[in-house]
C-alpha cells in the first residue's frame, strides 16, 4: 500500500526543502518529494495553520530539519507527516474536494517510483 511506502521512505527523514510555487507546494524529505496540489493544514505548538493565513507560510518553514517520526494515514480523509507530538503536517486527500482540479498530489521517492493522489 502506498502509506506503508511513504512511511517506509519517510521516518527518520528530515524536511529538508519547502518549495512555494504559484499554485501548488513542494515538500522535500531528503530526496523524497510530495507535490501537493492540496494545501496541507500546518499544526505547530498546539496552533493551527491553513493556506491563506498571516503565519501559514512562517509555521510550514519553521519544521525545515524537524525529522519524521510516523505517518498517519486515513484512506481518502488525510495523511499526517508527524514530526513530534506538537509539529505535524496534515495533507487533506478526500477525492470529493471540490477544489481539486486534476489530482490531488503526487508522491515521488529516490527510486524514482511514483505514487498519485487523485
Amino acid at each position: 500500500m502506498v502509506h506503508e511506502k511513504i512511511t517506509k521512505d519517510l521516518v527518520g527523514e528530515k524536511l529538508s526543502s519547502v518549495t512555494f510555487v504559484l499554485d501548488y507546494l513542494q515538500l522535500d524529505f531528503d530526496g523524497n518529494r510530495f507535490t501537493m496540489f492540496v494545501w496541507p493544514i500546518i499544526l505547530s505548538e498546539n496552533e493551527k495553520a491553513v493556506y491563506g493565513e498571516d503565519q501559514y507560510r512562517n509555521r510550514l518553514c519553521s519544521l525545515i530539519a524537524k525529522v519524521v517520526t510516523r505517518i498517519d494515514y486515513v484512506e481518502d480523509v488525510f495523511l499526517n507527516i508527524v514530526f513530534d507530538e506538537t509539529n505535524q503536517i496534515r495533507w487533506p486527500i478526500n477525492p470529493d474536494n471540490p477544489d481539486i482540479i486534476a489530482e490531488i498530489g503526487i508522491y515521488k521517492n529516490i527510486e524514482e517510483e511514483w505514487f498519485f493522489f487523485q
